[in-house]
């Protein structure tokens, strides 16, 4: 992690990721929830560059925003559209 970007390894457990898409709920493994805004700028499957990734996939996600230092292991990051 460096200048407010982080790489994470990932699952999607529901709905389709887009790059460009701001996540805004950070809960980590404790179960303790942060707001944040965090930017999905790459994802990388294979190697390969991708637009979107969806269930039951992994990916390598490169996330941007102020929020990144408190990303940890098995966290899990929530999309507005599912946030509720």
């Amino acid at each position: 992690m460096s200048d407010n970007r982080a790489h994470c390894v990932v699952r999607c457990l529901e709905g389709t990721v887009r790059v460009g898409e701001v996540l805004t709920v950070l809960e980590l493994a404790d179960g303790t929830r942060h707001d944040v805004s965090l930017t999905v700028a790459q994802i990388m499957r294979y190697g390969k560059p991708m637009t979107w990734f969806d269930p039951p996939h992994g990916a390598l996600l490169e996330l941007s925003g102020a929020a990144v230092g408190l990303l940890a292991e098995r966290s899990c990051l929530v999309a507005p559209s599912s946030a509720d």
